[in-house]
């Protein structure tokens, strides 16, 4: 039996490295994929399967052949062996491995802080891999329809297609497993298992950058992100009045900046600057470090942020040095909170 793990970011591939743990499974019957490229070499290298989900451009290669497209990387890769699926969501990749004939069942394992809600979200369910939340339910652009029909007409089942996106809707089926960190992941899932830091450090050795014990760390935002709406000025003045004044008063000379991967080059700067004017060392950590990784295992960490997904995994770390500006900001602080995050942090 072979296990394919079809993952999109760094958190989704560390549930994969720790539903291997739990099940213990062979390396040498596991394949992990990903839709992008994350260039992830080791412990367990992924490997891309790119879907280009252009609007621009209807005419993508999988689009003409979705079966083939999947079926020879099946081919490729696990061979005539019957498998089963590990998946994020249920988009589109994920539904045409899925359904290849060799598939024997599929669970769904944590991609991100939306695995913490608890609820569903109406937008979530009428998602799909054509359409963003905001569109009518009724109508679909001509590119949309163009692409709709194309994909039919190419072989791929209606049935296929219309699959639920989010995995929400498959929280009551008795032979899917949903794999996550932490007691409050998946809330409302009627199977689930638990996944542990503690044993993918035992089992993986895993690459780190930086040595972040007895450090303190800025975790950066994107200002432009849809839903923050805070302008740049306000959010300098932020870290500023709360995080500086923080660390400048239990004396801290050195800290760690995380910037947002969306985050502009102004907005770097600025974010650089206030604390080098304060008269604090600034380490810029690189883009494409997973923080997941170089959390895993270290010990004295102080985190200071205004919201980010990365706080619930740093506090199942053991990281509980964990303090937020949110307060500076309290119409976003009312509007932008995942479930109770607010209880889990140091306001400053």
């Amino acid at each position: 039996m072979k296990h394919l793990f079809v993952v999109h970011s760094n958190i989704s591939y560390l549930a994969a490295l720790g539903t291997i743990c739990v099940e213990n499974l062979n390396l040498d019957d596991v394949i992990i994929t990903s839709r992008i490229d994350l260039n992830i070499k080791e412990p367990v290298p992924v490997v891309c399967l790119p879907f280009v989900f252009d609007k621009r451009h209807p005419w993508d290669w999988w689009v003409l052949h979705p079966y083939g497209y999947v079926d020879r990387f099946i081919k490729k890769h696990i061979g005539d062996e019957p498998f089963i699926a590990y998946i994020e969501i249920m988009e589109m990749s994920s539904k045409l491995f899925v359904s290849n004939p060799l598939c024997v069942g599929y669970h769904f394992i944590e991609e991100g802080a939306s695995a913490h809600v608890k609820g569903t979200v109406r937008t979530d369910i009428e998602y799909n891999d054509f359409n963003t939340p905001a569109e009518s339910l009724r109508y679909m652009s001509l590119r949309d329809r163009v692409k709709s029909i194309i994909i039919l007409m190419c072989g791929m089942s209606m049935r296929n297609l219309s699959l639920p996106f989010f995995y929400d809707a498959y929280f009551r089926l008795k032979d899917v497993v949903f794999y996550g960190f932490g007691e409050d992941s998946f809330k409302e899932a009627h199977r689930k298992k638990e996944l542990f830091w503690d044993d993918i450090i035992h089992r993986f050795l895993l690459p780190k950058r930086y040595k972040l014990s007895d450090s303190s760390i800025w975790l950066g935002i994107c200002c432009d992100e849809a839903g923050i709406g805070i302008p740049i000025s306000e959010y300098i003045s932020g870290i500023e009045k709360k995080c500086i004044t923080h660390l400048v008063s239990n004396g801290v000379n050195n800290v760690y900046i995380k910037h947002h991967p969306r985050a502009t080059i102004e907005l770097r700067k600025q974010e650089v600057g206030v604390f080098e004017k304060a008269g604090i060392n600034v380490v810029t950590i690189e883009d494409n470090v997973c923080m997941e990784i170089e959390l895993l295992g270290e010990n004295n960490v102080s985190i200071y942020m205004l919201q980010t997904s990365l706080f619930y995994y740093a506090r199942q770390m053991g990281h509980r040095k964990i303090y937020s500006i949110a307060n500076y900001f309290p119409e976003y602080m009312g509007r932008c909170a995942l479930d109770d995050m607010w209880d889990e942090v140091t306001m400053l």
